[in-house]
């Protein structure tokens, strides 16, 4: 099983983001599109996560394979747990 994960802080999301989550939905069996907080951006974000997670749920044609989800802690971690092929 091929499984994907697509991070990003998406603050906001944009058209490419929606463009490399549609090319990536195609070539995995499970998408995870993992919301996660970028320390190295200065400023407050101009969205909050919850925020982030409704605009991504409501802009991506959601196909089955395809799971939103919000990170804290390691990407890696993340991966690792989930076995994450790419």
């Amino acid at each position: 099983m091929k499984i994907g994960l697509f991070c990003g802080s998406f603050d906001p999301p944009t058209l490419g983001h929606l463009d490399i989550i549609k090319r990536a939905s195609k070539i995995c069996d499970k998408l995870y599109v993992a919301i996660a907080t970028n320390s190295s951006k200065k400023g407050q974000p101009i969205f909050s996560e919850l925020e982030k997670l409704d605009l991504l749920s409501s802009i991506i044609e959601k196909p089955s394979n395809i799971e939103i989800i919000i990170i804290h802690g390691l990407v890696t971690d993340f991966a690792k747990k989930n076995d994450v092929s790419f």
